[in-house]
């Protein structure tokens, strides 16, 4: 039977840590974000050992959406890669997937917006962008969008199909950059993926506990760097397809290890020392450095200076 708005469940998952300030704004503007009656919205919500009082809130919320709230509570703070893969693995039948943090909200469009193209499309993804509307079944093409900047590398302003989501987990060893490397994965296993003009319905609160706006650190600009590497090997591995061969992968590979490598340099410490002469080895026998071709020394220079600014750039766009 064709899918239509009558038989559509789309399950939300929120990883939730410390954010009593945020959690009820954001869950509630999930419930007004889709109109449609016959649209079944299911939240799910793992709080990741709060120490405030999110806990209790969660559980008021769940008194008053008892049949459309599941929530999940880890003794101890295990990071967001863990409570998006309890999310996940909650999804029992289905549907459609999207990714919200604790502390942002959305639009009273937002879900009915990316429902609405996805389903028209028979696309397995559905990804806000910079441009039009556009279907694109090269995953490489995929990949320069969301590494160039007309489409954002995190989980937010998209909608995937359960099919995709639950084949794929998150690595639970990277602080940051994982979600990069869930949809380069994602995006592997899809053989339409859509892009559609962004609504500006998402909404990013600057709360006191996110990872991407902290300070610039070694371990954060290791798990960068590691994620572009699995996402590469992945690619290599399972479709013998090098993403290296990707000028925007490329360049957004080595604008990172040039901005680790500079600050290494200067803040090294000995207890992240293996990991980082794992990814100098990787890159030497890999060549990395030398595919990449500046147009002349002028620019080599402006690269190496810009990479000071680059991880910064490249933490917000993660959220836009």
């Amino acid at each position: 039977m064709e899918e239509t708005l009558s038989s559509i469940k789309v399950f939300v998952i929120i990883p939730c840590f410390n954010a009593e300030k945020y959690i009820e704004k954001c869950v509630l503007s999930i419930f007004n974000s889709a109109h449609h009656v016959n649209v079944q919205i299911f939240v799910n919500i793992i709080d990741d050992g709060s120490t405030d009082n999110s806990r209790q809130i969660i559980l008021d919320l769940v008194k008053r959406f008892p049949k459309n709230i599941f929530y999940h509570f880890n003794d101890e703070n295990k990071g967001a890669s863990f409570a998006r893969n309890v999310g996940l693995k909650m999804i029992e039948c289905d549907g459609y997937v999207l990714f919200v943090d604790a502390d942002d909200y959305i639009g009273k469009n937002y879900i009915d917006y990316l429902l609405g193209h996805i389903l028209k499309s028979k696309s397995q993804i559905t990804m806000f962008s910079c441009g039009v509307v556009q279907i694109l079944c090269k995953k490489e093409d995929v990949i320069s969008e969301m590494m160039n900047g007309n489409v954002a590398r995190g989980l937010w302003r998209k909608i995937f199909s359960t099919q995709v989501a639950k084949q794929l987990l998150f690595d639970e060893h990277l602080i940051v950059g994982e979600d990069s490397e869930w949809i380069i994965k994602a995006v592997s296993i899809c053989e339409r993926v859509q892009l559609i003009p962004d609504n500006h319905e998402y909404f990013y609160i600057k709360s006191d506990n996110s990872i991407t706006r902290s300070a610039i650190t070694n371990s954060k600009l290791l798990c960068y760097v590691e994620s572009l590497i699995k996402s590469r090997e992945y690619y290599l591995n399972c479709l013998h397809i090098d993403l290296l061969h990707n000028k925007d992968f490329l360049d957004t590979f080595c604008d990172l290890f040039f901005g680790l490598y500079l600050h290494f340099r200067k803040h090294g410490s000995t207890q992240e020392k293996e990991r980082y002469d794992y990814i100098i080895t990787y890159i030497k026998k890999n060549d990395v450095v030398k595919q990449y071709h500046p147009k002349n020394i002028k620019m080599i220079f402006k690269k190496i200076l810009y990479c000071y600014f680059r991880p910064l750039l490249y933490l917000f766009k993660n959220k836009y």
